[in-house]
Formats: C-alpha cells, sequence, structure tokens
C-alpha cells in the first residue's frame, strides 16, 4: 500500500497552527520543547499542527517526514517502527541526497530485513513519541477502534542547514563528484554551507 492509498482510508486535517485555538497549544509545545533542545538545536521553525483520525487496522507505509515531529496519541492503540536515520543500512547517503535535494520519496524503501534495527513503540492513549529529523518510520492502527492524534512538527537551523548539505552533496554526485555523507566531517560540511 502506497502512502496516497493509506491516507484514503483515513483522514488528516493539517496546518491546525493555523487555527486561533490549535495554534496555541502548537506554539505552547513548541516553545517548551525548544527550552529543552536549546544546547544542539536553535530556533524551532517551519512550525506545524496535524490531526490523524486513522480507521481500525489502518496502517502507515514506511516513509520519511520533512521535519523532526511531537507525536501525542489520543484515542485507540498504534504501533509505530521507528530507524535512526544515520543507520546507512536503513537509509542511505544517496537516499539521502536524493530526498533531500528533491523532496522526494521514491528512493524510501521499506526493506524487511532492517526491521531488526527498527524501534518499536506500542502506544496507547496518553503516549507519545518523538519522531527525530527526518527518520524512517511506519505505523499500524489496532483492529478494535478508530484512533485519534495529534501532531506537532518543526524544522531548527541545524535541520536546514543538513538539507542544504544533502542538496549540495546531489549536485556534486549529478556532476561525477562522490561528495563526502554529511556528518562525517564538520570542516567539510561548513565549506560546502559556506560556497552555496
Amino acid at each position: 500500500m502506497c502512502l496516497e492509498d493509506a491516507l484514503k482510508k483515513s483522514k488528516l486535517i493539517q496546518n491546525i497552527q493555523n487555527d486561533s485555538i490549535y495554534g496555541k497549544l502548537v506554539n505552547d509545545i513548541l516553545d517548551e520543547a525548544e527550552v529543552g533542545v536549546h544546547k544542539t538545536q536553535h530556533n524551532l521553525r517551519k512550525r506545524q499542527g496535524w490531526i490523524f483520525i486513522t480507521s481500525p487496522d489502518g496502517t502507515t507505509p514506511y516513509h520519511r517526514d520533512q521535519e523532526s515531529a511531537h507525536y501525542f496519541h489520543i484515542q485507540g492503540k498504534k504501533t509505530f517502527w521507528l530507524w535512526r536515520v544515520s543507520d546507512r543500512k536503513v537509509v542511505t547517503q544517496e537516499e539521502n541526497e536524493f530526498f533531500h535535494g528533491v523532496y522526494g520519496l521514491s528512493k524510501t524503501k521499506y526493506q524487511e530485513a532492517c526491521m531488526d534495527n527498527a524501534f518499536e513503540f506500542h502506544i496507547q492513549p496518553g503516549d507519545g513519541v518523538f519522531f527525530p529529523y527526518t527518520a524512517p518510520h511506519m505505523v499500524q492502527s489496532g483492529n478494535e477502534e478508530f484512533s485519534i492524534s495529534f501532531s506537532v512538527t518543526h524544522m531548527t537551523d541545524e535541520d536546514f542547514a543538513i538539507r542544504r548539505v544533502y542538496k549540495i552533496n546531489q549536485l556534486l554526485r549529478k556532476l561525477g563528484i562522490a561528495p563526502r555523507d554529511q556528518g562525517e566531517s564538520r570542516v567539510v560540511d561548513s565549506l560546502k554551507l559556506a560556497l552555496h
């Protein structure tokens, strides 16, 4: 099942940050999160909110999002599988370059062999899960009832820098140059950002 088919069986209410009540909630949550991450992450921006209403046995296929997410579960049960984006057995350098370069998922492929690398979370009302920036994940709803969840997403200055380095790497690869992976060298990453 592709992501588009999964969304047809569920209801996604997006951009709730534009609502006067939900917008305040989105910002209150992210303002509090920003206090906790300020030593390593700066300027939580591109703030968005989402409400998911999912049918029993609903599945969200393996995919990646373009931001970090704080996920709060309200009703029903779900199982989440979450992978580290830094695990090169799961997410290759070339996939990252494509994902960030064209914001596309066509190279993001589920691999059964990588299930052992996943973190598995069984959640119920009142639980939450944090999704690091662009971390691959998939979701299975319980079979008893509809599930309802709420998510707030954001990007940081560091996330935008990571995205830019991967975009530069994609351009270098198109020119026939095999670039160093993002994160291998702060010096090389800084040079790429300074030249872009």
